[in-house]
């Protein structure tokens, strides 16, 4: 059977219709999480708890108004990322945990919704190792961690915000447990070439990292006694986010001390 002329343009009319209502709708999206970023961004830069649990509630609200699965887990991802940063707002053990606890719900959440979510695992695995603080927890957290950092990077082996968890493992933990600071240092120092590779362009997908990988290169170079080559990595990192509190506030100035 034939389409009238007129039927034919009725359809292409609606299905363009749809298109772009779709289109509109993903963009208010996109719009949305971009600006429960700007906060968390804004929190980090002041290690302000006050603004990063406001952008806490603000993606938890958010959880509740999507449909798909992989939608709800990013707003579960960045639920959780909030609480991660959170915990460095604080040097009560019993707060700090409490964070890290709501943290790590948000984020097994995430990746049950989501399986192929390498940033999902990334940030589980670097939850975990934060809660590893003891023999005890270690036990307990410390293959977890490991489990979750394998997968993400089979689901993307040049995935940034993995590798800057990695190195910061693997920095951090002794050698006699596996611990390697000049891997670590490869490891950040890929996941700067990356992002130093990377658009800059704001999407609602994750993209924090930047001046963090920078931010633990001058303090591996500190470590070394190497104060120019911390220096340089710190005008680095102030030269990607001007704002970044930890870096102007508490790395610098520890470095001109020295």
């Amino acid at each position: 059977m034939q389409l009238s002329f007129k039927t034919l343009v009725v359809t292409a009319v609606a299905v363009i219709a749809l298109f772009n209502a779709a289109s509109i709708q993903v963009f208010a999206q996109e719009e949305t999480i971009i600006k429960g970023k700007k906060m968390l961004q804004l929190g980090e830069n002041r290690n302000d708890a006050k603004t990063l649990t406001e952008a806490q509630t603000y993606f938890e609200g958010l959880v509740k108004t999507q449909i798909t699965a992989p939608q709800k887990a990013l707003m579960h991802y960045y639920a959780g990322y909030a609480g991660y940063r959170l915990a460095n707002t604080t040097t009560n053990d019993d707060q700090r945990d409490a964070f890290l606890d709501n943290a790590m719900q948000h984020l097994e959440t995430c990746v049950e919704l989501d399986k192929n979510f390498s940033d999902g695992f990334a940030l589980l695995s670097g939850i975990y190792g934060r809660k590893s603080t003891g023999m005890m927890s270690a036990m307990k957290y410390g293959p977890k961690a490991g489990t979750a950092g394998e997968t993400a990077f089979k689901l993307d082996p040049k995935n940034p915000r993995a590798l800057i968890v990695s190195a910061t493992s693997l920095f951090f933990r002794p050698a006699m447990f596996g611990g390697d600071k000049k891997k670590a240092v490869e490891q950040w120092q890929r996941a700067a070439q990356i992002l130093d590779d990377t658009s800059a362009k704001e999407t609602a997908q994750p993209t924090w990292g930047h001046e963090e990988a920078y931010a633990w290169l001058g303090q591996a170079f500190a470590d070394e006694g190497n104060a120019d080559a911390a220096r340089a990595a710190y005008d680095r990192a102030l030269e990607i986010n001007p704002d970044y509190g930890w870096v102007k506030n508490v790395l610098y100035p520890k470095l001109a001390k020295k």
